[in-house]
């Protein structure tokens, strides 16, 4: 009997296949040999070329890292790092995943970027970005969220988001999570944010000055801690400080705390003005009013003064009603320095002015955009708070002004 007939007499070894048209067998077994984990270098990895799909109330685990290298994200499930094995994942295309579960002490290191399309569960361990590489990020799309997030287990690097209006990313370093809340106005297109604590090389390298410049208004800005945070629409942030803050270096009074911002524009850490605040000079937490966080390299605390500065208080009475007087806010010293910087608030602490090199302009008229309020709008009669800094001459101006119409 030959070989050919004993096969073909014998009952299949494999009676599962029985029927199966050669090409479904072929792709069954390749599907076995690329689930099996290949050894790169020092870790074994899975390399994913296209053969993999999470299906709903379905599970994978991973104990090694992955290496994917094609769209892979029609999933759902759960996917979770699990071990005691450092966890990375590379290659061409970003996966995308329905829910993750982190548990991996020693973390999950992205080399390139990761997707959630639901829920990201951190229970011990962190996600770990490259700091170098601007476009690796753990990617919360449209209505996803994150839980559990806390000291042992958190993103330390870049978080991104995109189709939400509030959003609390979970960033912090190897010790301590320090979430920053965005609150929009309206959905954001794309927004990211990362945590640095003492060490700003990953956002200096082209602002090596970051730390040395400050507008006037401010005596001291925090070496400690900063946030990066990029997004195109107006929003408010909210914030938290703690002991290693350290931000009784910077101030004993809680009323001079305020957040900063490295100002693209005037390549200086500027006010970034504050809506509320809470806590004390240990703890606390404050909240922004609205801005732009692409104008800004940088998110920080500080502390508003003028240490190097003569003050003057002087009060003022505006009546714009033509008569020639009174009907525009004028200073002394004008003339000697047109380099300056005049603020004008509500009694409610709302800017309603901001001009830099002033000249005479303000008649009673608001030139800043708040959802109250908007530019060439006529402000109503009351008490308002200005402060006018004069750098070229070490002075400030500060004091109240009564609008009368």
């Amino acid at each position: 009997m030959t070989a050919l007939k004993f096969f073909r007499k014998r009952p299949s070894l494999f009676p599962k296949f029985e029927g199966l048209k050669a090409q479904r067998i072929r792709a069954l077994l390749f599907l076995v040999f690329t689930l099996l984990f290949i050894n790169l270098g020092a870790q074994p990895v899975l390399r994913n070329a296209g053969q993999i799909r999470i299906h709903p109330e379905g599970k994978l685990g991973f104990h090694i890292g992955l290496i994917n290298d094609t769209p892979f994200d029609e999933n759902y499930g759960l996917c979770g790092f699990y071990g005691r094995t450092t966890i990375v994942i590379s290659g061409a295309i970003m996966p995308v995943f329905y829910d993750i579960e982190l548990f991996n002490p020693d973390g999950v290191i992205l080399e390139t970027s990761l997707g959630i399309n639901h829920n990201a569960n951190f229970i011990t361990g962190d996600i770990l970005t490259q700091g170098s590489k601007k476009h690796t990020f753990l990617y919360f799309r449209d209505k996803s969220f994150h839980s559990g997030s806390s000291d042992p287990s958190k993103v330390d690097g870049l978080v991104a988001v995109s189709g939400q209006t509030d959003f609390t990313f979970p960033v912090g370093d190897s010790r301590q999570l320090r979430p920053l809340t965005l609150l929009s106005e309206q959905p954001n297109s794309f927004a990211k944010c990362a945590y640095y604590f003492s060490d700003l090389s990953n956002i200096t390298a082209s602002h090596p000055e970051l730390n040395a410049r400050k507008a006037p208004a401010l005596s001291a800005v925090s070496s400690s801690e900063f946030w990066e945070l990029h997004g195109s629409i107006p929003s408010r942030i909210a914030v938290e400080w703690n002991l290693r803050s350290g931000l009784e270096e910077l101030t004993t009074d809680l009323d001079k705390i305020t957040l900063v911002g490295w100002s693209k524009e005037e390549k200086c850490w500027v006010v970034l003005e504050k809506e509320a605040q809470s806590g004390t000079i240990q703890e606390g937490s404050i909240i922004s009013a609205p801005f732009v966080p692409d104008k800004y390299q940088a998110i920080s605390f500080g502390s508003l003064g003028f240490s190097d500065m003569a003050k003057r208080t002087v009060n003022f009475l505006l009546t714009p009603n033509g008569d020639g007087v009174n009907d525009f806010l004028r200073f002394p010293d004008m003339e000697a320095s047109q380099d300056n910087h005049l603020s004008i608030y509500d009694r409610n602490g709302l800017k309603v002015f901001d001009r830099i090199n002033y000249i005479d302009e303000f008649v009673g008229e608001a030139n800043v955009s708040h959802w109250i309020i908007a530019p060439g709008h006529a402000l109503p009669e009351g008490l308002y708070f200005y402060l006018l800094l004069l750098p070229l001459l070490h002075t400030s101006y500060q004091g109240f002004l009564y609008l009368e119409r």
